[in-house]
């Protein structure tokens, strides 16, 4: 079981660095919202390429994760990562159309700093899972019920901090109007 956590929790490692990319071009999305001049065409291309490019990179992983997943009771990783590539698909259908709105580089501001942190926080409890996984076999096996149980319970705060990331956006998309533009 510990050597099938292990590979799981590799597998999310992978994908963890992805997601924070895909969380970096959303928060970029919101950018296009604070410049003069509405979004130019090559700045949407370039934006969209780069979220099709690791939108790619992500459903293969998660492909694999799935996998390992059938034999595992844990699905909440696939969900929430699968979450958040949707919620990169929205900004891909709307981002051709988002311009200066008076107020956005606030929302931008504070937005980039609430993903930040964030991300932080999610960075602090996967540390926590590998810290606890990590430990000798002696020690694991011990006590390897409790260790399975917080290293889940971890796992459930990891994605956590991302639902809030998809949270706090549909707030600001509402705040401007946005939302049915994505719908």
């Amino acid at each position: 079981m510990k050597n099938y956590l292990f590979l799981i929790l590799n597998k999310i490692k992978t994908m963890r660095t992805k997601v924070k990319i895909l969380c970096v071009l959303l928060v970029a999305g919101f950018a296009f919202s604070s410049c003069d001049q509405p979004v130019s065409q090559q700045d949407a291309i370039d934006f969209i390429n780069a979220i099709t490019e690791e939108h790619a990179t992500l459903q293969t992983e998660i492909h694999v994760l799935d996998e390992l997943l059938d034999n595992f009771e844990e699905e909440t990783c696939y969900e929430q990562l699968n979450e958040v590539i949707e919620t990169a698909e929205l900004v891909l259908s709307n981002i051709t159309k988002i311009k200066l709105i008076e107020g956005g580089e606030n929302y931008f501001n504070a937005f980039k700093a609430f993903a930040e942190v964030q991300i932080e926080l999610a960075n602090n409890e996967y540390s926590k899972i590998i810290a606890i996984l990590s430990l000798p076999e002696e020690l694991y096996a011990e006590k390897r019920e409790e260790h399975i149980e917080l290293a889940e319970s971890l796992l459930d705060k990891f994605y956590e901090v991302y639902d809030n990331f998809v949270d706090a956006r549909i707030e600001i998309l509402e705040h401007f109007d946005l939302l049915a533009d994505e719908e």
